[in-house]
């Protein structure tokens, strides 16, 4: 049975209340936690990361939870369905939780087979603007 026949398998995470870079952040942090990492190196990276004079408080605790939440053992393995983010909407407030999971599962399964196009990236020169701009 393929994915999209269960989507009430799938691992959904809905965001309300956040901000851009707060839903960014909470993608990144639960994805790394999931993410297929040798633990003896990610163990290293932390205690290298947490040493940089750069890393605040908050990202070591970040990633003190991250390092946490992988020596689980749930973690290390691979859960049915995919791992799905979203934010809510006035229409998915207003929604029976499972008819918006399933609603989502669909979305997923689209993007998943039609990515977004990006933007090509403009051209780069190696010309300096003699204007000092």
């Amino acid at each position: 049975m393929s994915q999209s026949e269960q989507p009430l398998e799938n691992r959904v995470i809905i965001l309300n209340g956040f901000t851009d870079p707060e839903i960014i952040a909470v993608m990144n942090v639960v994805k790394s936690i999931y993410a297929d990492t040798d633990m003896d190196e990610f163990v290293r990276f932390v205690e290298a990361a947490a040493e940089q004079p750069q890393a605040t408080e908050f990202s070591k605790k970040v990633l003190r939870v991250i390092a946490a939440a992988k020596q689980l053992p749930v973690t290390r393995e691979v859960a049915p369905g995919d791992l799905i983010f979203a934010r809510t909407t006035e229409n998915s407030l207003q929604m029976k939780l499972a008819d918006l999971i399933v609603d989502m599962s669909e979305d997923h399964e689209y993007l998943k087979n039609n990515p977004p196009q990006r933007a090509p990236d403009p051209p780069k020169t190696d010309r300096q603007d003699t204007d000092g701009s």
